[in-house]
């Protein structure tokens, strides 16, 4: 029998393994070395606090994001439930050197300034539009693992390519 403390910490360690997973993702980079993540998750990466729960975003090749609309369609076409949220007042740094670890800023689509915060690049809000993925009391290692290697297959260009979702076919009317 399953009690409140064993779901806890069962559902601590998948969240964990999956996050930890999901950052070892990485893009290849120039020179056949190891790039920038694949995925960017917001949030504390690794926290016994954590909730069962991970906001985060995809990158492609290119550096930008993918929308979480198009993430959220095809894991829905490979039977996962993804959802789609925005995250307010994620705070923009002064720091270059922080600058440069959060996620592509430049992407309007995704990251929209907050109207009463500055979007000079100091200091300033912004909205950002996320992929969003629960963890619930019958989600096991199988779940998570699926959900992973969907993720994974945006590393392989082809499905990238491939990934763009099939236009609906209308019922013709006879």
């Amino acid at each position: 029998m399953l009690g409140l403390n064993k779901t806890t910490s069962r559902l601590r360690f998948l969240i964990n393994w999956l996050v930890t997973s999901l950052l070892q993702l990485r893009l290849p980079g120039s020179s056949g070395k190891d790039g920038v993540p694949l995925v960017h998750i917001y949030g504390p990466k690794i926290k016994y606090e954590r909730g069962a729960a991970v906001a985060f975003n995809v990158r492609d090749r290119n550096r930008g994001l993918i929308s979480p609309e198009v993430v959220q369609k095809l894991a829905e076409s490979h039977g996962i439930s993804l959802g789609v949220g925005i995250l307010n007042h994620i705070r923009i740094l002064d720091n270059p050197k922080q600058q440069r670890k959060s996620s592509s800023l430049s992407d309007t689509t995704l990251c929209k300034p907050m109207e009463n915060g500055r979007h000079d690049g100091k200091n300033g809000f912004i909205r950002v539009e996320v992929v969003t993925a629960s963890l619930g009391f019958l989600t096991n290692f199988d779940d998570v693992y699926k959900l992973w290697a969907f993720v994974a297959k945006f590393l392989d260009p082809v499905f990238v390519k491939e990934g763009v979702l099939p236009p609906v076919a209308e019922e013709v009317e006879e």
